[in-house]
C-alpha cells in the first residue's frame, strides 16, 4: 500500500509539474504564479502564505522551483505556525515523456513549525467518513488496474540526493501539556529511486520543555532498500544517542553488523550496545534478534554488564522470547553474576533462573545461586513499572558476615571526654532522606538459615518485609541466637524515623558481650525488653537521637572483675587497705534486674537490683553513648555482720565502658558504722562505754 502512495504522490506531482510547465511556458510568469498559490492559499486553507523574496521557476530543460524564505500562518491568524529559509527542487522534462522521473538534488533549509498534535487529531477524527468510504470502495474495485497503471506510467524514480538542514518542529497538547520539540534536525542522502543502496546521515536535538529534558540522537548507515517490496536493510549502523535531566544523564551507542526489514519483519545482527547513566556504565551485545509475521519476537546471545564506579558489577545473560501485540517475555535461559567489592575483599553471588512479563505491567522473576558458596533463592511478582508493587521471599542457607566485613585494628580504650568541641561535633551530625522507600510498595519475605558474625551465631532469622507509602516495616521477626530467642517488629520512613520493640529470651550475655567486640564482664541468662525510636541511620545520628525503655533481667548472673565477697571479709575484719581488686574476682547475683531510659545520647540505668549471698545491690548508673563515658553509685548492703550490724558500702563507678573504675571507700564506711552505733548507745547509758569501746578498737 505504501509503495502505491509513493507513486501515486510521484506521479501527481509529475502531471502537476508538467501543466504548471505547460501553462507557465506560455501564460505565466513568477510572479503570477507566486500570487496564485497565495489566493489558493487564502482561499482553501484559511491561512497567509508571504514569500519573502522572489519565488524563481524554470521550465526547460527541467522543470525547478526555487524558494525564497517563506511563512505560512496559523489557520485564521497572520501569526507564522511554519517557516523556511529555502527550498529548491527540479525535475527534467524530456524523460518525463518515457516515464522516467528524474530529479535533481532536493534541498530544504530551515523548515521550522509549531504543531498542535491533540487539535490535528481531533480534526482528522471529525472529518466526515463518506469521502473515505467511496474512497475505498472505488480502490478496492480498481486496485489492480490502478496497480498496473502505475507501475507502467512511471518506469523509473531518482532523485540525486536528498538533504534537509537546521530543521526543527516543536508539537504540544499532548500529555499533561507535555512539549516535545525537535532542532538542529539534519539529514543527507545519497541518490535515491525505487530500489538502490544510498548513505544516509541524521542528526537531532530535542527536548521535553515541561520536565527539563533535552539530548540528542544521531544517526549514521548505508542503506539498501525496495520500494516495490518495501524491504529496507542497514549495513554497519551506528546510532548514539544523549540526554540531560536536571542532575541525570545518560549516553549511549548502538552499533550493528546488521539491520533489516523485510516481508513485515525484522532482523538485527551482532548488536553492540554501550550506556552511561551518571556513574553507571552499561556495555551489551547480543547475536541475533528477529520478529516473525509481526506477531512472535525472540533474542537469542544476550549479554549484558553493568559496573558503577568500581564497587559494584554485575553481568546478565540469556535468551527471551514473546508476543508483540499484547507485549510479553519469556527467558528461554538466565543467568549471570553480580560482583560486590569491598576494598578488602569481592563477594561474587553466581545466579540463574528465569523471568516472564505478561501484558499489564506484571513480571515474575524466580532465581537461584550461591552466596559465599552458600545456596540461596528467591521468587519476586512485581505489578507495575511507575511506582511497583513488589511481593517475594529470598531464603538463605548460611552467611558469615564478619569475613566480608572490613575489620579494624585494636581500638584503643576510650576515656570520658566533655570537652564542647566533641559534643557539638556529635550532635551536628545530619540524616538524608531515604526517598528511595517511596518508588514501591509490596511485601517480601526473608529466611536466613544461619548467619554468623565474629562470636555471634544468629540461626533461624525470618522476618516479612512491608513497604507502603514510603514506610518500610519489619514484621514478625524471629531469630535465635546466644542460646537464646529474639522476637520483634520494627518500621524506618523516608525521613529516616524508626522505631522497634524487641524482646529477648534466655539470651547468653558473655557470648552476645564478646560478639559485640566487647570484654565479656557480666555471665549468665538473661530476658529483656527494648523499645526504642530515633532519626537517622548514621552511627552518630543513631546514638544521639535513640530515645526509649529498655528492661533487663538475668537469674545466676556473674559479674567479673568485682567481688562483694571481699568487700564483706574486709569490712568483717576491719581493714581499710589491701584491698584490691582483680580481673578474675567476681560476684554472683542470685537475682538482677534493671530499668533503662535513654534520651539525648545518655543512657541512665535509674533502678538498679540485685541479690547475693554477701550483699543486696542498688544504683543507678549514666552511660554516655556517644563518648562512651561511664559514672554512677552503687550501694552494696552487706549481709557481714559487724558487731551485730549491716553495713551498706558505697561503689562508685567511673572511667569508660570499656574500662570501668570501681571506687570503694572502706574507712568511711567503717567510721559510718561506728558512728551509728555510738549514737544507738546514747540512748541508753549503759552502752555508752561499749560504743567508745567500738570506736577505740577503729
Amino acid at each position: 500500500m505504501l509503495r502505491k502512495i509513493v507513486i501515486g504522490v510521484v506521479g501527481v506531482g509529475v502531471v502537476v509539474t508538467g501543466a504548471m510547465w505547460a501553462a507557465a511556458t506560455y501564460f505565466l510568469d513568477n510572479a503570477t504564479i507566486a500570487e496564485q498559490l497565495k489566493k489558493e492559499t487564502a482561499q482553501r486553507f484559511n491561512r497567509t502564505l508571504v514569500f519573502q523574496g522572489e519565488l524563481q521557476t524554470k521550465f526547460f530543460p527541467k522543470i525547478q522551483i526555487v524558494l525564497p524564505p517563506t511563512t505560512l500562518s496559523f489557520e485564521g491568524s497572520d501569526k507564522p505556525q511554519f517557516t523556511l529559509n529555502g527550498a529548491e527542487v527540479g525535475v527534467a522534462v524530456l524523460p518525463l515523456l518515457k516515464g522516467d522521473v528524474q530529479f535533481d538534488a532536493v534541498v530544504i533549509d530551515g523548515l521550522k513549525g509549531q504543531v498542535n498534535v491533540s487539535r490535528f487529531l481531533k480534526k482528522i477524527h471529525e472529518r466526515p467518513t463518506q469521502e473515505a468510504d467511496s474512497q475505498t470502495v472505488t480502490i478496492n474495485e480498481s486496485e489492480k488496474n490502478n496497480a498496473n497503471q502505475d507501475s507502467s506510467f512511471i518506469k523509473n524514480l531518482e532523485v540525486a540526493s536528498l538533504e534537509i538542514r537546521n530543521a526543527a518542529l516543536t508539537a504540544y497538547g499532548l500529555q499533561s501539556q507535555k512539549v516535545y520539540a525537535v532542532d538542529s534536525l539534519n539529514l543527507s542522502t545519497g541518490k535515491l529511486g525505487l530500489s538502490g543502496t544510498t548513505p544516509v546521515k541524521f542528526s537531532t536535538r530535542f527536548a521535553e520543555k515541561t520536565q527539563g529534558l533535552s539530548g540528542q540522537v544521531a544517526f549514521n548507515s548505508t542503506v539498501a532498500y525496495d520500494i516495490k517490496t518495501m524491504s529496507v536493510s542497514m549495513e554497519k549502523p551506528s546510532i548514539t544517542v544523549s540526554a540531560n535531566q536536571k542532575e541525570q544523564s545518560i549516553s549511549a551507542e548502538v552499533k550493528a553488523n546488521l539491520l533489516k526489514y523485510a516481508s513485515k519483519d525484522v532482523l538485527a545482527q551482532g548488536a553492540n550496545i554501550t550506556a552511561k547513566v551518571n556513574d553507571v556504565s552499561v556495555m551489551g551485545i547480543f547475536n541475533s534478534a528477529e520478529t516473525k509475521q509481526m506477531q512472535t519476537w525472540s533474542l537469542e546471545g544476550l549479554n549484558v554488564n553493568v559496573s558503577q564506579a568500581d564497587t559494584v558489577k554485575a553481568n546478565i545473560n540469556g535468551d527471551f522470547a514473546g508476543e508483540i501485540e499484547a507485549f510479553s517475555l519469556q527467558s528461554k535461559k538466565l543467568g549471570g553474576n553480580v560482583q560486590a567489592n569491598l576494598g578488602h575483599a569481592v563477594l561474587q553471588v553466581p545466579f540463574n533462573g528465569q523471568v516472564s512479563m505478561t501484558p499489564g505491567e506484571k513480571v515474575d522473576l524466580k532465581l537461584k545461586g550461591k552466596l559465599d558458596n552458600s545456596p540461596w533463592e528467591s521468587e519476586v511478582e512485581l505489578v507495575g513499572f511507575n511506582v511497583p508493587t513488589i511481593n517475594g521471599y529470598f531464603t538463605l542457607d548460611s552467611f558469615v558476615a564478619d569475613k566480608w566485613l572490613k575489620v579494624s585494628g585494636q581500638e584503643t580504650k576510650k576515656v570520658s571526654s566533655s570537652t564542647v568541641s566533641v559534643i557539638s561535633q556529635a550532635y551536628a551530625a545530619s540524616t538524608s532522606n531515604l526517598d528511595v522507600l517511596n518508588r514501591a510498595n509490596g511485601r517480601f519475605g526473608i529466611h536466613v538459615n544461619t548467619l554468623k558474625y565474629q562470636g555471634l551465631t544468629v540461626s533461624n532469622f525470618d522476618t516479612t518485609l512491608s513497604l507502603s507509602k514510603g514506610v518500610l516495616s519489619f514484621n514478625n521477626l524471629l531469630a535465635n541466637a546466644c542460646s537464646g530467642t529474639f522476637s520483634g517488629k520494627g518500621q524506618i520512613n523516608t525521613a529516616e524515623k524508626w522505631s522497634f520493640d524487641l524482646n529477648a529470651k534466655g539470651v547468653d550475655t558473655q557470648a552476645l558481650m564478646q560478639a559485640l567486640g566487647s570484654e565479656a564482664k557480666l555471665y549468665g541468662k538473661a530476658n529483656a525488653t527494648v523499645k526504642l525510636a530515633g532519626l537517622g541511620l548514621e552511627k552518630t545520628a543513631l546514638l544521639k537521637s535513640a530515645n526509649g525503655q529498655i528492661s533487663v533481667s538475668a537469674n545466676n548472673a556473674v559479674l567479673k572483675g568485682l567481688s562483694l565477697e571481699k568487700v564483706g571479709n574486709a569490712v568483717k575484719a576491719k581493714k581499710v587497705t589491701g584491698l584490691i581488686m582483680k580481673d578474675e574476682d567476681q560476684t554472683r547475683f542470685s537475682i538482677l534486674s534493671a530499668s533503662v531510659n535513654i534520651s539525648n545520647g545518655v543512657l541512665n540505668i535509674h533502678s538498679l537490683d540485685g541479690k547475693t549471698s554477701v550483699a543486696e545491690v542498688k544504683g543507678n548508673v549514666t552511660v554516655g553513648l556517644i563518648d562512651e563515658s561511664l559514672s554512677g553509685l552503687i550501694t552494696a548492703k552487706l549481709a557481714t555482720s559487724v558487731d551485730g550490724r549491716r553495713i551498706s558500702v558505697p561503689i562508685k563507678l567511673g572511667g569508660t565502658i570499656q574500662a570501668p573504675s570501681y571506687g570503694i571507700d572502706l574507712e568511711a564506711t567503717l567510721k559510718a558504722g561506728v558512728k551509728d552505733v555510738i549514737k544507738e548507745a546514747t540512748k541508753d547509758p549503759k552502752k555508752i562505754i561499749q560504743g567508745l569501746e567500738k570506736l577505740f578498737r577503729h
